[in-house]
């Protein structure tokens, strides 16, 4: 794009236009025929300079239909930044603009509503009645976008045209009373729950209705006055979260391994939020450690090759080389295990810090607790080469070479801890799943007493007290 234009666009300069043009009549043609980041049509409608927009649909109206190198068209920059009298001159030059798409799928009266512009949402319906019910690159119509953004009067002009919108379903199965519901805007349920055709118990792929999602959302002030609207409106649970049978059962075996999985599972989730940049600094810092103690082992090497000193530990021994390890002669046994929990430690780092930077899905749950466990052999791995590195360096007979044996066997007490911890843990949570699927059924047994009128009125909301308290 010429410098010039660009300047002209940026502030609106009808007059620098018309010199440009005089210059070259086919200026603003010439942008339509490659690919540019923006034009003078994306800049104007940005900024909101309705003169200068006016004089660039006149000359090149073809620029309307160009988007940028993020997806976007001018009417759309128009309808985000509320520019509304800029949109409808777009709109006269050319109506069927109202099904350009931008990056996320969203076609203009999409911008119009969820930023409130009801006037401009009518003016599109006009235009074309049935853009309602297109939906975005999430599956979202007009309606969900409109209670996404608490856009209670664009979502009644909405509805106003279409009443089907409101039990469509978006990607993953919410429909609008799924989304009010969720965000707690009483307005909208207001709007919503007013209509007769409404599916009041509709269910989204994860078999919730609307009902089981308000159960399930943090409790919040307010929230009993939209459980009493659920209710009176007709709203149902579609099935009994774990909470709510927690809260019924109390102290019993299911009660128990539920908590106890719930809350390690709820601990496992927070634990594993930082978990991949801990882990490449702890693998980083263990590859640097085992490497420069492969390299330089403890007690040093031969610095020349000379006969063996006497006595070795095997008379075949008449030479030693210069550059080898002297404990390899001295203490092999000793020496080798040192070197095999270093390589060990050095291979499992390594291969931490190689899975975190080639691409691999790390954000698998699966594959982060990999990651852990070979974290985990690699900090073992250091601990006892450690341990067997003190050995070689030590006076023999001297009373200080116990100490390594005891520094081992306390490391393995505390490693057998978290491998104990942790199955029992993994025990608990199989035991769970084991009983859920092979005895779908069994339930445990309560008392059966005379219900008051309050408690009949907890048991039909869902006890809500529990969940929203």
């Amino acid at each position: 794009m010429d410098p010039r234009l660009h300047e002209a666009a940026l502030n609106g300069n009808v007059a620098t236009l018309h010199e440009l043009l005089q210059e070259d009549p086919l200026l603003l043609h010439k942008l339509t025929l490659g690919a540019l980041s923006e034009t003078p049509l994306h800049i104007a409608s940005l900024l909101g300079h309705i003169s200068f927009t006016e004089e660039i649909l006149k000359c090149g109206p073809g620029l309307a239909r160009m988007s940028d190198e993020r997806g976007s068209y001018p009417l759309h920059l128009a309808l985000a930044r509320g520019h509304v009298e800029i949109a409808k001159e777009l709109l006269k030059v050319d109506p069927s603009l109202t099904q350009l798409r931008d990056k996320d799928g969203r076609i203009p009266l999409h911008l119009a509503a969820l930023n409130g512009q009801v006037n401009m949402s009518k003016e599109l319906l006009l235009i074309d009645p049935t853009s309602a019910r297109a939906v975005s690159d999430r599956g979202e119509t007009t309606l969900h976008l409109c209670v996404k953004h608490r856009q209670v009067e664009a979502a009644a002009l909405v509805l106003e045209g279409d009443k089907e919108l409101l039990n469509t379903k978006d990607q993953i199965g919410n429909t609008a009373l799924h989304l009010a519901t969720a965000k707690k805007q009483i307005q909208m349920l207001n709007l919503l729950l007013k209509e007769p055709n409404i599916d009041l118990n509709a269910k989204n792929a994860y078999d919730l209705t609307a009902f089981d999602v308000l159960v399930l959302t943090p409790s919040e002030i307010g929230d009993m006055d939209i459980v009493e609207m659920l209710l009176k409106a007709g709203c149902k649970r579609g099935k009994e979260p774990t909470a709510l049978i927690e809260s019924k059962n109390p102290g019993t075996w299911k009660t128990i391994l539920g908590n106890v999985c719930d809350q390690w599972q709820k601990k496992d989730d927070d634990w594993l939020k930082d978990m991949h940049n801990t882990l490449m600094i702890v693998a980083t810092i263990i590859a640097t450690l085992t490497f420069q103690a492969g390299l330089n082992p403890p007690g040093g090497f031969w610095q020349e090759s000379i006969r063996p000193p006497s006595p070795m530990p095997s008379p075949s021994i008449d030479k030693v080389d210069a550059g080898t390890a002297i404990h390899d002669y001295f203490d092999q046994t000793i020496f080798q295990i040192f070197m095999f929990f270093d390589m060990t430690g050095l291979v499992s780092s390594l291969t931490v810090v190689l899975t975190l930077i080639s691409g691999f899905p790390v954000r698998n749950r699966l594959v982060t607790w990999i990651l852990v466990i070979a974290t985990r052999l690699a900090v073992s791995s250091v601990a006892l080469a450690f341990t067997f590195g003190t050995l070689l360096i030590m006076k023999p007979g001297s009373e200080t070479t116990n100490f390594p044996f005891y520094v081992l066997t306390c490391w393995i007490g505390i490693v057998f801890i978290f491998i104990l911890g942790h199955g029992i843990m993994l025990l608990v949570c199989l035991v769970k799943l084991l009983i859920k699927f092979v005895f779908p059924g069994m339930q445990p047994e309560k008392s059966v007493k005379p219900a008051t009128e309050r408690e009949t009125k907890q048991r039909d909301v869902g006890n809500p007290g529990c969940c929203l308290a």
